[in-house]
């Protein structure tokens, strides 16, 4: 190797390049023809899930604070087997005095209702 030219030597790094490329693509490509063929997992687990449940509101911003804070960990023994994830909690507010001003219909209806974050921890390891 140390006795190749320049030009034998560009000429052996493309071969690598191209045969890692293609082997790449077949390997792709015979994965993708066996999931489509033979459909791996259980079929009755879809039949099972009904219509689903409703998604979750995700923030980006929350998404990548809670990478932050997983990152840099409180209970680095807790890290090991838990995750931060923000959370939205509804919270309805506590009225201590009825007067004639607040329509109890307000409250009835949820109205007043607001979204408070909180920190949940998932189980699941932290590998940040």
């Amino acid at each position: 190797l140390a006795q190749l030219d320049a030009k034998q030597s560009g000429k052996m790094g493309s071969l690598a390049i191209t045969y890692y490329v293609l082997t790449t693509a077949i390997a792709v490509v015979t994965g993708i023809i066996l999931v489509l063929t033979i459909h791996p997992g259980d079929p009755s687990i879809k039949q099972d899930l009904g219509e689903g449940t409703e998604g979750k509101k995700v923030s980006t911003l929350d998404t990548l604070l809670d990478l932050l804070r997983n990152m840099f960990p409180e209970n680095i023994v807790a890290a090991t087997f838990q995750q931060a994830q923000t959370k939205y909690i509804t919270v309805r507010p506590k009225i201590l005095k009825v007067n004639d001003t607040l329509h109890l219909e307000l409250l009835n209806n949820g109205t007043l209702d607001y979204v408070k974050a909180a920190l949940e921890y998932n189980d699941g390891i932290n590998v940040l």
